[in-house]
């Protein structure tokens, strides 16, 4: 008899969290680290990956690995056991419902640049933009949570009462090469969730700078200001100077 494992449906819900069962959560601590490390390790043979951080963003090698950021060139599905046997059909169920996988069983980030969305020394979830245009129903954009904590940071705030907020970990990391001060990320419609804002109210954090983007949506400020105002965190908005230096991607 087969073990009753949840559905194996890939979400693409921003803010809708998985429904995991035990061998998820192993295949979670187990899997992902090793699957970010062979992102990261795509990325550096792919010039154009490459191109495209330094172009769009600034961001070096050296900088793309001191922040794990990886890239998703088709080839992960072969490197995992084939669904042929038990245990390689449990490894990509699992991996389906953490999202890497779509319910075909192709890779979701084929094409993309992945960032891990870190909480300590666990995979909290993560950020995939993809370098070449959208086609058919692929998206430009994901940002998958695993868990309800998800806030992409740069490095810890060290008490700082004042944080910046911006629309992709991407756009985070070129903002710290500019300021050279913590910065926190979400995805680009500016989600964030009670547990992110108890986070920073945790931190020491009393008021929120938000990075807007030339394409970000007044309504997105708008829930994204009531959300702080609930926990009594402050909000300012400012445009990202960093768009005249590099180009919206």
């Amino acid at each position: 008899m087969k073990p009753n494992f949840p559905p194996c449906v890939y979400a693409e819900t921003l803010l809708e969290l998985p429904n995991l069962s035990a061998s998820d959560l192993h295949v979670s601590a187990q899997y992902l680290p090793m699957i970010m490390e062979y992102y990261r390790q795509s990325l550096l043979l792919s010039q154009k990956a490459l191109d495209y951080l330094d172009a769009n963003y600034g961001i070096s090698s050296v900088v793309a690995q001191s922040y794990r950021i990886g890239y998703s060139d088709r080839s992960l599905g072969l490197e995992l056991p084939s669904t042929k046997n038990g245990a390689g059909e449990i490894l990509r169920g699992s991996l389906k419902r953490l999202r890497l996988f779509k319910g075909t069983g192709h890779e979701a980030f084929r094409g993309c640049i992945v960032v891990p969305v870190m909480s300590g020394d666990s995979i909290a979830g993560f950020y995939a933009e993809r370098i070449d245009r959208a086609r058919r129903h692929a998206k430009a954009h994901y940002f998958i949570r695993l868990y309800s904590h998800c806030l992409f940071a740069t490095s810890q705030c060290d008490g700082q009462p004042e944080v910046y907020l911006c629309a992709s970990p991407l756009h985070a990391i070129q903002l710290e090469g500019s300021i050279h001060q913590p910065v926190f990320a979400t995805d680009p419609s500016l989600n964030i969730s009670d547990d992110d804002c108890a986070h920073l109210m945790g931190a020491g954090v009393n008021s929120v700078i938000v990075v807007a983007q030339s394409d970000t949506a007044p309504e997105h400020l708008k829930q994204l200001a009531k959300k702080l105002k609930k926990f009594g965190l402050k909000y300012r908005k400012i445009d990202n100077f960093s768009e005249v230096t590099y180009g919206t991607a």
